[in-house]
């Protein structure tokens, strides 16, 4: 995606790359494990999608836990 906007894109203002998925909240090392390779691969945000309609406890308590860092 990097490589098709710099070599497609005109613009020269800031373009954020935007990746979701699933993280273990409980497991900080695991969840940079999933979220690194799109950071590294040029991602500038990462969205944790729970598609599988969690209980809004769930929900909670994977928001307390806090975004996945390295």
């Amino acid at each position: 995606m990097v490589a098709f906007i710099d070599e497609n894109r005109s613009l020269t203002t800031p373009f954020d790359i935007v990746m979701e998925g699933q993280t273990p909240g409980e497991n900080r090392e695991q969840a940079a494990a999933i979220v690194r390779p799109f950071s590294e691969a040029g991602a500038t945000w990462w969205i944790e999608a729970m598609w599988s309609e969690p209980d809004l406890d769930s929900v909670r308590t994977r928001i307390r836990q806090g975004p996945p860092s390295f």
